[in-house]
């Protein structure tokens, strides 16, 4: 049983035709960061500004430093103080990559908790220095309707 949700795990996440929440991801480009605020450019698949991130429950969230960003790395993603963490661990570099993900909390956690949304920090670097920039992260509205 777990050997076939895996191989349907994998089906989706390669070709990228998976309705099931829990398989799909949000993929967020930093394209670039401003040294003189902090900010950091996020882009989702599209192409456009993310500074908002909507995500469903169980989603996984990667974001990955464009090959071209003047951004050297990321040292932490985090929630900022106050504020809840919608992910069931924190966001975590994927070992030998230039890629950090997370996963969002299942329907059911969230709902109990009534967590909708989360200020979060990414901690990032380049040549002139460290950095912080906060964005958010939503779950979907439609998702927490009951």
């Amino acid at each position: 049983m777990k050997f076939s949700f895996l191989i349907v795990k994998l089906i989706c996440v390669f070709i990228g035709i998976c309705s099931v929440t829990s398989c799909r991801v949000t993929s967020i480009t930093i394209a670039g960061g401003d040294v003189t605020n902090g900010e950091l450019d996020l882009r989702n698949s599209k192409g456009e500004p993310a500074t908002t991130i909507v995500v469903d429950p169980g989603q996984t969230v990667k974001w990955k430093i464009d090959k071209n960003s003047n951004v050297s790395s990321i040292e932490a993603i985090f929630e900022k103080e106050g504020n809840p963490n919608l992910f069931r661990k924190r966001a975590h570099k994927k070992k030998l990559s230039m890629t950090w993900k997370g996963k969002i909390e299942h329907l059911d956690a969230l709902k109990e908790k009534g967590y909708t949304q989360e200020e979060y920090y990414i901690k990032w670097n380049n040549k002139t220095g460290v950095f912080i920039y906060d964005p958010f992260i939503q779950i979907n509205p439609s998702m927490m309707q009951n």
